[in-house]
């Protein structure tokens, strides 16, 4: 697949998301005006299906503000399987809001379907996915970090440096997470630890790098000292 033709499938796929995201919203609505009597368990599913479908949207079009919310509460959503799966589950829900649920509802499975079909075929495009989606959860990433930063380098820097150390500046949601909550709970120490890494930046990339190139060698030495005291 061509570079063009992933971008082309991609603008595609995301189109045919955002439509059956506000779809579900839209079938949620219906579902409230169409019931005669008050009935718990249809109004708590047209509401669900009124926010999933706005968080569903909201991550496809990726505002920034949305995805630092999705980063912090719905994670999952940035690996495609987790999010065919939820929009399975959403999809599900529309079953029970009337005809046009039912429609709504048929249509999320071709969808969810098509997606999963067209991730697993096309290795250039599922490549191209992970790295979007990456690109993403890392500036949501940076977003929460600029929160507690007021000078918005600090938690930045470190997290360059975690990326450099695993050898991939794409670092995972967990270590995303957790570092932002260490860099809540340690600020100045951070902070000192970014003004040395800003101050010895080549040093410091060359050791991280040095230290992921021998991590087989340095787990050896570990396990056979029983720990480095």
């Amino acid at each position: 697949m061509e570079k063009n033709e992933v971008t082309t499938v991609h603008t595609f796929l995301k189109f045919a998301n955002v439509i059956n995201a506000l779809l579900l919203s839209t079938s949620g609505v219906l579902g409230f005006l169409d019931l005669v009597e008050f009935e718990f368990g249809a109004v708590m599913v047209g509401l669900y299906l009124i926010l999933f479908g706005c968080l569903l949207t909201c991550f496809e079009v990726h505002l920034k503000r949305c995805d630092r919310y999705v980063f912090l509460n719905f994670g999952f959503m940035y690996y495609w399987k987790w999010r065919c799966i939820f929009f399975f589950f959403v999809g599900s829900m529309a079953f029970g809001m009337g005809i046009f649920g039912t429609i709504v509802g048929v249509g999320t499975m071709v969808n969810v379907f098509l997606n999963a079909y067209i991730m697993t075929k096309h290795e250039a495009y599922k490549q191209y996915l992970t790295g979007l989606n990456q690109k993403y959860m890392l500036g949501a990433q940076s977003a929460e970090a600029a929160k507690f930063d007021d000078d918005g380098g600090g938690f930045g820097q470190a997290s360059h440096f975690i990326g450099v150390a695993s050898g991939n500046e794409a670092v995972t949601l967990n270590d995303a997470r957790a570092g932002a909550q260490f860099y809540k709970e340690n600020k100045e120490t951070v902070h000192q630890a970014a003004e040395f890494y800003g101050e010895h930046k080549e040093q410091c990339d060359k050791v991280a790098k040095s230290a992921y190139d021998n991590r087989e060698t340095i787990k050896k030495a570990h396990d056979a000292t029983g720990g480095f005291s």
